[in-house]
């Protein structure tokens, strides 16, 4: 008879080295993924950012072409924040009126309205740099008011947006169309064209689009040296002044001071 005899199989395991070996390699490639994905995801944010306020300032436009009625478009260099806030509507004697009530509306009932319009944050990691207003005024830091008018036109800028990765994107606002367009890199100051002109006006040439008092230059903005800045030479013309966002009726609400 053959006996049968049970065979055992050893099974050879890794070995310590082996293993830390192997963890080794796995937490390089992780590393080296995760430096590259964060770089990525920064100047995603900036891209998504610079396009998401064009979008508002389209909204913004648009608010004012259908309620016939001013919007401004703030920006807090301070708190990294943006919104727009359509103005009330107006009785004959310019006086803003509660569209639910008709009553005639206090100072307190004009901040309550200004703060029914919520704030919209930058994305983690990416932040305002400075605006250039009508390539004269350039301000980096406080509150700064824009105003679109009911036909749609406003004082043309370009907003510089940079992340943490040293990255730049330029939001441009053409003021004869309201249209803004979001480009990377940091893009100097754009001057309307011919064709922006034939394109609102009919092949006439265009007033200049601004109703209400307005701030100067020397009123929202203590400047240095000339008084005037291109916003690709990097440098900065100061601040707004502390005025008041409301002057009276027939004042404008925003001039360039939030």
């Amino acid at each position: 008879m053959r006996s049968n005899t049970s065979k055992i199989r050893i099974q050879r395991g890794f070995s310590l080295l082996e293993i830390l070996l192997a963890l080794a390699i796995i937490l390089g490639c992780a590393s080296i993924l995760l430096v590259d994905y964060s770089g990525a995801t920064a100047n995603e944010r900036l891209k998504s950012a610079a396009r998401r306020i064009a979008g508002t300032l389209g909204q913004a436009r648009s608010a004012s072409v259908s309620r016939r009625q001013p919007v401004r478009f703030q920006i807090d260099f301070d708190k990294q924040q943006y919104r727009f806030v359509p103005d009330p509507p107006r009785s004959p004697w310019l006086e803003y009126v509660d569209p639910d009530t008709g009553a005639i509306m206090t100072e307190r009932d004009l901040s309550e309205w200004d703060d029914s319009y919520p704030w919209e944050d930058l994305p983690n990691n990416v932040f305002f740099a400075d605006m250039t207003i009508s390539s004269k005024e350039m301000f980096d830091k406080g509150s700064i008011t824009v105003d679109f008018h009911p036909d749609g036109t406003v004082d043309p800028f370009v907003l510089h947006l940079k992340s943490s990765e040293s990255s730049w994107a330029s939001v441009t606002m053409n003021g004869l169309t309201g249209i803004a367009n979001a480009d990377e890199g940091r893009l100097g100051f754009a001057s309307a064209t011919q064709s922006d002109f034939n394109s609102v006006m009919s092949n006439k040439a265009p007033g200049t689009g601004t109703t209400g008092n307005r701030q100067s230059a020397s009123e929202g903005a203590t400047t240095s040296g000339s008084g005037g800045a291109n916003p690709s030479s990097g440098g900065s013309s100061g601040s707004p002044s502390n005025s008041s966002p409301r002057g009276g009726a027939d004042a404008s609400r925003g001039g360039r001071r939030g």
